[in-house]
């Protein structure tokens, strides 16, 4: 039987070439480094070229080593419908775990509580309590995929009711409902998480009459994307302050390059003059944690294997996202 032959699309690492080779053995050759050999059947790459994919004739699969697709990457694997988009969800639990602690933080106050001590200010111990609970309130989770799942499970010795917005087997006797139902629902909640991925069905779905409809109590955790939430109107709803507050980690804008990481506001409005929101540069993820590449590498084994022994393996809709 014929190698499979797999490239990944990364700086030479021969610890990870080695790992990912033993573990797949010999019906795999396995390849790493900027230049890709010419008769893979498998490229592992997020931010694929026509000029990277023009000489691979042999391509059967495109591996995306993370959550979601980039829009550019989509777009151009539309033209190429012989070849098989996957992707990985190897950041479920560094993405869950910091959704917990982005939203413990924010709900306790512990950010002005630091900034104002630093100052050797005490006033904050001697006010009202501005923090909350998690214990008992309701929350929804929007986006109900591994990173939901896995959120669930932190989540509950809080004894919260969890509803969930998903895609399919909705059932609201059972706290499940579709992304229809956002609007209508979302005034019931103390917590709202988004982990929804960009897709055409998800932009901007978070509107300004999805804010309004929540409670001045309501926090607001997103770690999805920022294209499924309208910039204005969540500026607006935390300016004003028609919700409690925000913890975001996805932004409308980001840096081209590596000299413009220092400088490069991350939206249009000026969400770093609120004192209602924690922002954090999308790194809930675990981008650049040792223990996340771990996981990616468990991860591309795990799917390696199974176009290994299903070379059908359904590949990701690109009409949906997913």
């Amino acid at each position: 039987m014929p190698k499979l032959k797999c490239h990944y699309y990364r700086d030479s690492n021969n610890i990870i070439q080695d790992k990912l080779q033993t573990a797949l053995g010999e019906s795999y050759r396995i390849s790493l480094g900027k230049t890709i050999p010419s008769d893979i059947q498998v490229l592992i790459l997020a931010y694929l070229t026509e000029e990277k994919l023009a000489p691979l004739l042999d391509l059967k699969y495109l591996i995306i080593p993370f959550v979601g697709v980039p829009e550019s990457t989509s777009q151009l694997m539309k033209k190429f419908p012989e070849v098989k988009l996957l992707n990985i969800h190897h950041n479920a639990r560094p993405v869950a775990e910091n959704v917990m602690a982005l939203l413990l933080t924010g709900i306790k106050h512990i950010i002005p509580a630091d900034r104002d001590f630093r100052k050797h200010d005490w006033s904050i111990r001697y006010q009202a309590n501005p923090s909350s609970l998690l214990y008992k309130k309701k929350l929804l989770i929007c986006g109900y995929g591994h990173i939901g799942r896995l959120l669930e499970s932190f989540l509950l010795p809080y004894q919260l009711t969890i509803d969930k917005i998903k895609r399919k087997d909705i059932n609201s006797q059972q706290g499940i409902y579709s992304l229809n139902d956002l609007d209508s629902i979302a005034g019931n909640y103390d917590f709202i998480i988004n982990l929804l991925p960009a897709t055409e069905q998800t932009k901007a779905v978070f509107t300004k009459n999805t804010f309004k409809a929540m409670k001045k109590s309501t926090y607001f955790v997103n770690v999805g994307r920022a294209s499924t939430v309208d910039e204005e109107a969540l500026f607006h709803a935390l300016e004003q302050n028609s919700i409690a507050g925000a913890a975001l980690d996805v932004w409308y804008k980001y840096p081209i390059d590596p000299s413009e990481r220092k400088f490069t506001p991350p939206a249009t409005f000026p969400f770093h003059t609120l004192d209602n929101v924690i922002m954090s540069p999308h790194r809930a993820g675990g981008l650049g944690m040792q223990e996340n590449e771990e996981f990616r590498a468990e991860e591309l084994i795990k799917l390696l294997k199974k176009i290994e022994n299903n070379p059908n393996l359904p590949g990701i809709n690109l009409k949906i996202g997913y």
